[in-house]
């Protein structure tokens, strides 16, 4: 059965780390010098990449637990760890990305190559925090519902970053760079709540683990 939940905290979640409100100033900065027709080109793979890439990881990503020995409430301390740090790095900066380190800026040499792929859709798009959230996220699933959910979730943010990269030039002209600057730091408070609930969620889940062992 379909988990409405599961796909809502997957979106929200996933929202707040892929940031379309500042993965469209990153978009315009790769594609300055392409045509019309070749920036929807480029959206349209970046989206569908950034996509696959994180359904592959929600297929998986319990498999890579297992074969490293990591334990569900383990990971989700760390992957909370690790987007608190994000979320606390966009609050201080305000990245254009989740790899903002790693962005082209305006008027810098651009990469001969096709860039939809790499270094676009990964990992300026969809980065480490993404695949940690997704991984985290697929620790909930527990049927073919649940998967569903996630894959909606995924692919719902997908469609979403789609609509602002095809549409960046007249999103960056009609909302413009203050409401990026308000945007980015709610996003940033909202994926730090992510964090801390996920960090509180795996400690709760292994004291009481802890606490059945001692029981018995």
């Amino acid at each position: 059965m379909f988990n409405p939940d599961l796909f809502l905290d997957t979106f929200v979640a996933l929202f707040a780390v892929l940031n379309p409100l500042l993965a469209v100033s990153v978009f315009l900065s790769l594609t300055a010098d392409e045509s019309p027709g070749e920036r929807q080109r480029v959206a349209a793979i970046a989206s569908i990449t950034t996509a696959a890439a994180l359904c592959v990881a929600a297929l998986i990503g319990d498999r890579i637990l297992s074969l490293f020995g990591v334990q569900v409430p383990a990971f989700q301390v760390a992957g909370g760890i690790i987007l608190l740090a994000i979320a606390l790095g966009m609050l201080k900066s305000g990245f254009a990305s989740e790899n903002t380190e790693q962005q082209i800026a305006p008027g810098a040499a651009r990469p001969p190559r096709d860039i939809a792929v790499y270094p676009l859709a990964i990992p300026l798009i969809a980065g480490p925090g993404s695949f940690v959230t997704t991984i985290v996220m697929s620790s909930r699933v527990s049927s073919f519902g649940d998967f569903l959910a996630l894959s909606a979730g995924i692919v719902a943010n997908a469609l979403v970053l789609w609509l602002s990269l095809a549409f960046a030039v007249q999103f960056a002209r009609i909302v413009g760079q203050t409401v990026v600057s308000i945007g980015t730091p709610l996003l940033a408070i909202l994926l730090a709540a992510i964090a801390v609930e996920l960090v509180f969620t795996g400690i709760d889940t292994h004291v009481l683990r802890l606490v059945s062992v001692l029981e018995r």
